[in-house]
């Protein structure tokens, strides 16, 4: 069994607080275990901030967005995320644009007949359909869609709701990338890959969607220890590609994170999986002369 969606979508968050007259409203308790995807970074000489891991997607059942959670954003003289703003649809929709060819040239005969086969019984979609919706676009695409299904309709975006907050309360939002830089990233990995990957994916689709609301649960009640073996486990292609989707990523996101960090309190928000172990945020920051603690979210 396969999940190749654990690590590239949810990829987690960096969130940073501020010394402020909101700073009272919210006291960090700090945890005895690394359980948490709250953390607070401290250093000499600079303001108080948080790091917060989250699900850039996730099921309305599983979704926590805490009292403290809020307050630390409210307090917050500016907001680091992996992307400045929501995207241009248009724009995000041009660079999906496959310009070589079509989806069907990465497929076998074969291939293609299941994929057809598949998204008919499980999406009522014809041929004519799936064809004009995904033929034209690169198979990150095709990826992306399948891992949206095992969501429900009424999942809920960290993401977009941390944005949404951040316009509301007039605290400017900073993108640690652009969206031409993260679908380069699928860009790196070989079609025939992909097309195995997504391959793959189909054939244990409803194993994976059970997997998938394991995972969910596990981060809501921020067991960490088993989060990322899971995810590990369900994702052993991307694996492959790690330092492109996390490690180089994270080493590229500290020298700008460590200049805000000396002049604000900071909410940075990124995906979970960039928080953790040798090459995580967390042990980066360290790494610079930071404390990073995990509280109580």
């Amino acid at each position: 069994m396969t999940k190749h969606i654990s690590i590239i979508f949810f990829t987690l968050l960096l969130f940073t607080g501020l010394i402020n007259g909101c700073q009272n409203q919210f006291k960090a308790t700090v945890k005895s275990d690394q359980n948490s995807v709250l953390w607070q970074i401290k250093k000499d000489g600079y303001p108080t901030s948080y790091l917060f891991g989250t699900m850039h997607l996730i099921n309305r059942s599983h979704y926590d967005f805490s009292k403290n959670l809020t307050a630390i954003l409210k307090s917050s003289d500016k907001i680091i995320m992996e992307l400045g703003g929501m995207p241009n649809p248009i724009q995000a929709m041009l660079l999906m644009t496959n310009k070589k060819g079509t989806l069907k040239d990465i497929f076998t005969d074969h291939q293609w007949q299941e994929i057809l086969a598949f998204y008919k019984e499980e999406f009522e979609m014809t041929e004519s359909k799936f064809i004009s919706t995904y033929n034209n676009f690169k198979p990150f695409f095709l990826f992306q869609s399948l891992a949206q299904s095992y969501f429900s309709s009424d999942a809920e975006s960290y993401d977009m709701n941390i944005m949404q907050m951040a316009r509301e309360n007039n605290i400017e939002v900073i993108g640690l990338e652009t969206i031409e830089e993260q679908i380069g990233f699928f860009d790196a990995i070989p079609d025939t890959t992909m097309a195995n990957m997504i391959m793959e994916s189909l054939e244990s689709y409803q194993a994976d969607a059970a997997e998938f609301e394991k995972l969910q649960a596990l981060y809501a009640v921020e067991n960490i220890e088993a989060l990322i073996p899971l995810m590990k486990e369900q994702s052993p292609e991307f694996l492959k590609f790690e330092d492109i989707f996390l490690s180089d990523r994270n080493r590229k996101w500290i020298p700008t994170l460590e200049g805000l960090l000396a002049e604000n309190s900071c909410l940075i928000a990124v995906g979970a999986a960039h928080l953790f172990e040798e090459n995580g945020l967390i042990s980066l920051l360290k790494q610079k002369g930071f404390t990073v603690n995990p509280i109580k979210k």
